[in-house]
């Protein structure tokens, strides 16, 4: 069963396929920030929040199947510990104070494309080349400050 399945998470389709589910949640994020779509369809996109994130950690789980016994291995790659922890962030329950950090996981989820993109993964690893200084921390602040800028923009309006 383990063969089988490090053969699927390895095919490109699979691939295809997440790539898909994170530009489909992309689009419901983009569409949750208007009113009148959340009032036709809010209860749609929660289902299709619901279901994506179920695609998600079942994805995670695969390629820790894939690696057994040794499920370190998934941890060693940096693109499956952020992927890991953007799941793990998604779960955290949409109310009260843990709202705003549950908003700001779905929105981390379209930045899954950079895991999923070689070409991207390369453009991001060539930026932190860069500006060495530039670290992780800064990156997760400036997707922060843009969040509530954009949070901000959207309740303005």
């Amino acid at each position: 069963m383990k063969d089988r399945v490090k053969q699927i998470v390895s095919t490109p389709w699979f691939e295809h396929m997440i790539i898909a589910f994170i530009l489909i949640n992309g689009a419901i994020l983009g569409m949750e920030t208007s009113p009148s779509l959340v009032a036709q369809y809010g209860d749609l996109m929660h289902l299709g929040n619901h279901v994506i994130l179920g695609i998600f950690i079942l994805e995670a789980l695969l390629k820790m199947i894939a690696v057994a016994p040794q499920v370190d291995r998934y941890f060693r790659d940096g693109w499956n510990v952020f992927d890991f922890s953007v799941i793990v962030f998604s779960l955290i329950p949409a109310t009260g104070e843990f709202a705003m950090i549950a908003r700001l996981a779905r929105l981390l989820r379209v930045f899954r494309l950079i895991s999923t993109i070689p070409e991207l993964r390369l453009i991001v690893y060539h930026a932190g080349q860069i500006h060495p200084e530039h670290d992780a921390c800064d990156d997760v602040d400036e997707c922060h400050f843009l969040y509530l800028c954009h949070h901000g923009l959207s309740t303005l309006s």
